[in-house]
């Protein structure tokens, strides 16, 4: 019912690698999967008050992205990460206002006792189901579904960005 945001730390290395050797129009969308794995969307449904923070990860993920560019002055593709920080907070943090996510162990009822005969696995069971974690509400599903997608888009960039360096040598050779 839940993952942990830290799980895509494996991410890192292919987009640090992208980052540094992409150039011109192959760098939007690896910026934009950037963006979308760098940035916790689902805290903004768990820790609403932490929105403008959130925002702000997600714009800094941004400039870390372009900033790991190999040319001097960013292109108009680098303005897919800011682009993408912008237009999913706009978006994400609506959303999560209206479907607040819970937390662990914020969210367990006061006085909540595990059963004492309870093994690790019935006590952390039981206490994501007394918090409230295996509800299921389409808002949190579509705020997780945001760095997977950014891991997809990620896996499409290395794989056309052969295509796009080698058709753009062959451009500048005719």
């Amino acid at each position: 019912p839940f993952f942990h945001e830290h799980d895509f730390v494996v991410e890192l290395i292919p987009l640090i690698v992208v980052a540094a050797t992409a150039s011109g129009p192959a760098r939007a969308l690896p910026g934009a999967a950037a963006v979308l794995i760098g940035t916790d969307w689902l805290e903004l449904a768990q820790r609403p008050a932490a929105a403008a923070q959130i925002a702000a990860l997600a714009f800094a993920v941004a400039c870390g992205f372009v900033l790991l560019g190999r040319g001097a002055r960013a292109t108009r593709a680098d303005l897919a990460p800011f682009a993408a920080s912008i237009v999913l907070a706009c978006a994400a943090i609506p959303l999560a206002r209206a479907h607040p996510a819970p937390t662990w162990p914020d969210t367990l009822p006061a006085g909540y006792r595990a059963p004492a005969s309870a093994d690790a696995s019935a006590v952390w069971a039981g206490e994501q189901h007394a918090a409230g974690l295996e509800a299921r509400d389409p808002a949190w599903a579509a705020l997780r579904t945001l760095p997977l997608t950014g891991c997809i888009l990620l896996g499409l960039a290395i794989i056309i960005r052969p295509r796009a360096e080698r058709s753009a040598a062959s451009t500048a050779s005719h």
